[in-house]
């Protein structure tokens, strides 16, 4: 029974050592995965510092059309008015009459076609890619959160697994301690059988003697 009881301890432990291996081989490729992912967040944060510095210069081209713009449009707004005066003074001088409400009108057909000023189009083309930019930003933003999130999840699982091998390592001290216990036992009990021969043996010689 002693002896049975041995055996099954033993193999008890044997498998706690291989359940023990599996746990740690599990514990290796999370870990692997973990520092895989924290790459991967590595990469995506570098993207995000690429695109934001994109959308940076895309901002300063986008200003500087707009400063062009307005230089341009008081620069057309200042020729137009010197060319009125200069048509005033010749009408004057001719004396012909002009129409300074025809003039106006001439005016603003010039602002109208500064405002269609080709530049524009590029200004358009920037605010577009602006904006795709900034929805790239938001989809690099939740790939990031979620990259978190899985992060998280596989720390927590990480931490199961660690207390499932400490759990695995004190049920294995335990076990251990069972098996000094018995063979300690078993020594005694041996001890006390070779005792029990001897004084067996020490019966059956003073019998012969008789």
């Amino acid at each position: 029974n002693y002896l049975a009881t041995i055996n099954g301890l033993n193999d008890e432990f044997c498998a706690k050592n291989v359940y023990i291996a599996n746990l740690e081989k599990a514990k290796n490729d999370i870990e692997l995965s973990l520092g895989e992912h924290q790459q991967w967040l590595q990469n995506a944060n570098e993207r995000i510092v690429q695109l934001e510095e994109c959308k940076i210069e895309k901002d300063a081209m986008i200003k500087e059309l707009h400063n062009e713009i307005d230089k341009l449009s008081k620069m057309v707004v200042l020729d137009l008015k010197t060319a009125l005066e200069a048509v005033k003074k010749e009408a004057q001088q001719e004396k012909i009459e002009v129409s300074i409400d025809e003039l106006m009108v001439k005016l603003q057909d010039a602002e109208r076609a500064l405002a269609e000023h080709p530049k524009l189009d590029d200004l358009i083309y920037l605010k577009n890619e602006n904006e795709n930019l900034r929805e790239l930003l938001n989809d690099k933003n939740a790939c990031i959160d979620n990259l978190v999130q899985q992060n998280n999840d596989r720390e927590w699982s990480l931490g199961e697994h660690r207390q499932w091998l400490r759990d695995c390592n004190d049920r294995a001290n335990w076990l251990d301690g069972i098996v000094l216990a018995k063979n300690e036992e078993i020594d005694e009990l041996r001890c006390e059988n070779n005792r029990l021969k001897i004084d067996l043996a020490k019966i059956s010689q003073n019998d012969d003697i008789k």
